[in-house]
């Protein structure tokens, strides 16, 4: 077939993305609650804060751990190329300060023209290398275990975290009502402060719940090796490599065709040209890829099409 063209795609269905519009949800109503609060007075801001600010916190590590670790429905599909590069989860200092953000390890594949169907059936996106032909990739996510157990660590110590600070947050908002009592300060000026000052307190408490709890549970489970294939060796750049894995079009590669996640994979040697690849590399040294000889059509083209659930 002709080679797909590269295209960006768009930030639809992106988690970053959906978690800022699930914010916006939740400030939108601690705003209606904050309205009522301004009418009662500085405990009643300082319930209502701190219940926005924790809960805020709670409800956006509940959200990763389910983007992050929620199997999808895709296309069961065999392909093969050359590894062009790898991102291993918790590879970003980001990582760190927000474990429950982390993404599983990545490995991308310039893959062979036989698979380019694989590339562009239902993509929004098509990722390309940046070799002078620019030749397709495939990005493969490989579940990793501390994804999760930081998720699930994160969103424990979000809790955690989160009734303490609510627990503080209400004697914060008593006090600031009781310094607007000795000023000439509107009422509702001085409880939507206090609001304020109440959620800020109990998000601050929640996150560093969240951070203590994601990162030792990520510690927990043990350090992060580089992906491995089916024999148990480590896959690195410039192998070839077929994967069996679970196709569908992913938001967070802004629609593209991506592995959610691998089911197995094989590497069956090492390309001797050097970077950047080209896709004519694995069609000229890696003809028996070992994968089918027809590739299966395609029915699912989204996180919620195809027929296969990878396993947990």
């Amino acid at each position: 077939m002709t080679k797909p063209t590269c295209t960006a795609g768009g930030s639809v269905g992106q988690t970053s993305s959906d978690a800022f519009t699930f914010i916006q949800i939740l400030l939108g109503i601690a705003g209606g609650v904050g309205t009522v609060a301004k009418i009662i007075g500085g405990a009643s801001s300082g319930l209502a804060g701190g219940a926005a600010g924790a809960l805020a916190v709670i409800g956006l590590c509940g959200f990763y751990l389910y983007e992050r670790c929620a199997s999808r429905q895709g296309d069961p599909e065999c392909t093969a190329g050359v590894v062009s590069g790898i991102e291993l989860a918790f590879s970003s200092a980001a990582d760190t300060v927000f474990p429950f953000s982390a993404q599983h390890t990545r490995v991308d594949v310039v893959v062979k023209s036989q698979y380019w169907i694989v590339v562009s059936t239902g993509a929004l996106a098509v990722k390309c290398n940046a070799d002078p032909l620019e030749s397709p990739i495939l990005s493969n996510y490989y579940h990793t275990p501390q994804v999760c157990a930081a998720a699930w660590g994160a969103l424990i110590g979000s809790v955690v975290g989160g009734v303490v600070g609510f627990a503080l947050a209400i004697p914060a908002a008593l006090a600031v009502a009781a310094s607007c009592a000795a000023v000439p300060i509107v009422g509702w000026l001085c409880a939507l402060i206090a609001l304020i000052v109440a959620a800020i307190i109990a998000a601050a408490c929640a996150l560093t719940g969240a951070f203590v709890g994601g990162n030792f549970a990520k510690e927990a489970a043990g350090p992060v090796l580089p992906p491995d294939d089916s024999g148990g060796f480590f896959i690195e750049r410039g192998q070839y490599l077929r994967v069996h894995g679970n196709y569908l079009r992913f938001g967070d590669d802004n629609g593209a065709i991506v592995a959610w996640w691998v089911n197995g994979s094989a590497v069956a040697g090492t390309s001797l040209l050097g970077k950047p690849f080209s896709y004519t590399d694995p069609d000229d040294n890696f003809k028996d890829d070992g994968c089918p000889t027809s590739t299966p059509p395609r029915g699912g083209t989204g996180q919620n099409g195809g027929t296969q659930e990878p396993p947990r």
